[in-house]
């Protein structure tokens, strides 16, 4: 995956509104402005299958490591 895939597949999640996964049994994690480091441990994780998540592992599958790091950077800098 390119780096502007990467970040517009970031942008598109981390624009999701308050409440819009309500239901969902665990909810997401609020990564905005925090440390890179945590997104990119999950995204490792799922994609090593070390996570439960089937549709997680497939969507991190293609993904090598500089597209993660894209990911994760992204979340990061966004306020609180």
């Amino acid at each position: 995956m390119t780096t502007n895939a990467s970040a517009g597949l970031a942008a598109h999640y981390a624009a999701q509104p308050a409440g819009a996964h309500e239901g969902w049994a665990p909810p997401p994690a609020r990564v905005a402005g925090q440390s890179s480091q945590y997104p990119l441990k999950q995204l490792r994780a799922f994609r090593a299958n070390l996570r439960e998540d089937a549709v997680t592992h497939v969507m991190t599958m293609p993904l090598n490591d500089a597209g993660m790091r894209d990911i994760s950077a992204y979340p990061a800098g966004m306020g609180r």
